[in-house]
């Protein structure tokens, strides 16, 4: 029964639907993300791979960002305030260098800083407290500290190494990616469940002797196996995406290593 409903499905223009939705996927992640920065996936990797080339030493990696973004600065101020305007409205290469450098300071700084922000948390915490000797401290700021205390208190402390973060951040935050696969299970389950009522086959269906619970149960197992194929391709094309545009760095390292 189970090959009967798969084969139902893809006979007709379920197929052809799910290629479509699969292109379109791939084509709306390749035209947000290149519209989602000034700078290009190749400029991004070959600094990453030049600030990378230090045996995995985060204090080098660092020590190289932030002197390439000094050099750049220094280039920057170094021009007049009409021509950075100029060269941010027209995206010249100094702008797009600068924002590109500066981005990725952002994720060495990240990373490096872990366990430094978590300590944050907690002698910031203890500075309210010292407080609350004289006055109330049951203020909001308060309350959302406490609650990240009680989040990030059960964290490990860890050195993380930086790690270009770029193409883990557009494989898993496509939003039009999850839209469509709500889209494909609405249709998927249209198509599984009421076919046969459109064909208006469901009552003759009803009157076998697998017509009822054994037929329920198969096309629910079609139904979840289908989705399970569509979700795997869906998100598997966005990895496979960001994997060949992006440097997607050691996939085992921590998830706190990922600059969001």
């Amino acid at each position: 029964m189970i090959k009967q409903e798969l084969y139902k499905i893809f006979v007709n223009k379920t197929a052809i639907i799910f290629i479509m939705v699969l292109l379109v996927n791939v084509a709306q992640l390749l035209y947000l993300e290149n519209n989602a920065n000034v700078w290009n996936a190749e400029d991004y990797n070959a600094v990453w791979e030049d600030i990378g080339s230090s045996d995995n030493d985060s204090v080098k990696v660092k020590a190289r960002i932030d002197e390439r973004v000094a050099e750049i600065n220094v280039r920057w101020e170094a021009i007049s305030r009409d021509d950075q305007y100029y060269a941010k409205w027209n995206n010249e290469p100094i702008y797009v260098e600068r924002q590109l450098l500066l981005s990725v300071q952002d994720e060495v700084v990240r990373a490096v800083g872990y366990n430094d922000y978590l300590e944050s948390i907690d002698e910031t915490v203890k500075r309210y407290e010292l407080l609350a000797v004289f006055s109330e401290p049951d203020i909001y700021a308060y309350r959302e500290l406490l609650k990240m205390q009680d989040l990030y208190g059960t964290l490990s402390r860890k050195e993380l190494t930086p790690e270009p973060s770029a193409g883990i951040r557009m494989a898993s935050q496509a939003d039009v990616t999850d839209i469509l696969a709500l889209i494909l299970i609405l249709y998927l389950t249209v198509t599984v469940w009421l076919k046969e009522r459109e064909q208006s086959m469901l009552l003759l269906l009803r009157t076998t002797r697998n017509g009822r619970i054994k037929l329920a149960m198969c096309k629910l197992f079609v139904l979840v196996f289908l989705c399970l194929g569509m979700a795997f391709a869906l998100y598997g094309s966005n990895l496979l995406v960001a994997g060949m545009m992006y440097d997607m760095g050691d996939l085992s390292r921590p998830l706190a290593a990922v600059y969001d």
